[in-house]
């Protein structure tokens, strides 16, 4: 399916800022996908070309952050790496194998658990830490599995998920918790974008377009979120997860 110069521009734009997006807050899908509805595709085309698009962008945040990507307190990279991969496959399959009919109904309110999960991760924490919760392996483990689970069937407000999820079950602080869901995001969007260029109706020239521009708003924006104060992350991304859920169960 090709693009035409009108549908290209306005895919473009949304690349950037969707890539800037992920980077600095998470959610810039909430960008990217209703670009690709608006200039034609079918929900399930458009998720998945939207997953192919991002994967550059989420790698030029990665590059963007990459003072940052330290390894949370409780484990490291590659074990965090192999759960998200272990998590998107399990994804991959329950997109691939389920009816899209499903896929509509279920994609807005995974992306509210991730906002309310967020705006109450403070809240959270501190109960589990008065019950004698202070992060551990194996919470920080099943949140990355179920975050890259959640990556690979439904793309949107990915970097919602994780965040809020490595908030509430690390102890590290929220810079280095953006990091890793950087990383992590990344990692989990590029074992969903290769299964999805096998099996699913990827919208080649839609993604290269949105692949080019997300690159440079990926770097772009992983580049400033370290400037950017932890309250306005925060609210940015709680933000934006509102705008996915209000768009998506329309």
């Amino acid at each position: 399916m090709t693009v035409t110069p009108g549908a290209a521009g306005l895919l473009a734009v949304a690349g950037f800022l969707g890539g800037a997006i992920n980077a600095a807050a998470g959610g810039g899908t909430l960008v990217t996908f209703p670009a690709l509805l608006h200039v034609g595709l079918s929900p399930l085309s458009a998720n998945v070309t939207n997953t192919v698009g991002l994967v550059p962008g989420y790698l030029g945040g990665v590059l963007g952050h990459q003072r940052r990507t330290e390894s949370l307190p409780e484990v490291g990279q590659r074990p965090l790496a192999l759960t998200a991969i272990a998590g998107a496959v399990v994804g991959v399959v329950l997109l691939l194998t389920t009816p899209e009919k499903l896929f509509g109904h279920v994609a807005p309110y995974l992306v509210l658990i991730a906002v309310v999960l967020l705006l109450a991760q403070k809240r959270i924490l501190a109960a589990l830490r008065s019950r004698g919760h202070n992060g551990g392996r194996r919470w920080v483990l099943a949140a990355t599995f179920a975050g890259g689970m959640y990556g690979a069937y439904f793309g949107a407000a990915l970097g919602v998920l994780v965040l809020a999820l490595l908030s509430i079950a690390s102890r590290a602080e929220f810079a280095l918790a953006n990091a890793v869901k950087t990383l992590l995001a990344f990692v989990i969007n590029a074992i969903a974008a290769l299964a999805y260029a096998v099996f699913a109706p990827v919208a080649w020239w839609h993604a290269l377009v949105i692949a080019v521009a997300s690159t440079a708003g990926g770097y772009l924006g992983g580049s400033v979120a370290r400037r950017i104060p932890v309250l306005v992350l925060r609210l940015v991304t709680a933000a934006l997860g509102l705008v996915a859920f209000v768009t998506l169960v329309r």
